[in-house]
């Protein structure tokens, strides 16, 4: 794939959540694709959470398949321990139920022998270290409308 200026990539991904930036650094992370040689497109994308900043209110409470995942791309390790939060037991209930009410879902990790269930995560702290936790680069665009009533949209490199 090439931009109109030339440049190559070896893998396009359109958007920079959770999803698109895990995908991204898993593709470097398992040598599919090569530093740099990915772009992202997004209008914005998080960068690292600095210390003592207050949580981001959107929260991921992510599996143990979830955090073997980002383990495989390099993520987890980056993510700042004090910033993960274990839980070892969880209720789900609908609207019209309550908690603890026979049309409710418990889960305990000592029904499967585990030492949790997952962690509580910020969306910003694991999209912000899903980029590059190995120092690669990559590349960033946005999306500008042409203005048209078709309403076409170019990529448009940061300069």
């Amino acid at each position: 794939m090439s931009t109109s200026s030339g440049r190559d990539f070896d893998a396009v991904i359109i958007g920079a959540g959770v999803v698109g930036a895990a995908m991204a650094s898993l593709l470097v992370a398992r040598k599919l694709c090569a530093p740099g040689r990915v772009a992202i497109i997004a209008d914005r994308y998080a960068t690292p959470v600095a210390a003592g900043t207050d949580w981001d209110l959107r929260v991921f409470a992510l599996s143990r398949a979830s955090q073997r995942l980002l383990q495989a791309c390099g993520v987890w390790d980056s993510l700042p321990a004090p910033r993960l939060f274990a839980f070892e037991r969880m209720c789900v209930w609908d609207a019209r139920g309550e908690a603890e009410s026979s049309g409710s879902l418990r889960f305990d990790c000592a029904e499967i022998g585990e030492p949790n269930l997952g962690f509580i995560v910020d969306d910003e702290n694991v999209q912000g270290h899903a980029y590059c936790p190995s120092g690669a680069l990559l590349a960033s665009f946005t999306t500008v409308s042409d203005g048209s009533a078709a309403n076409r949209s170019r990529i448009q490199a940061p300069r």
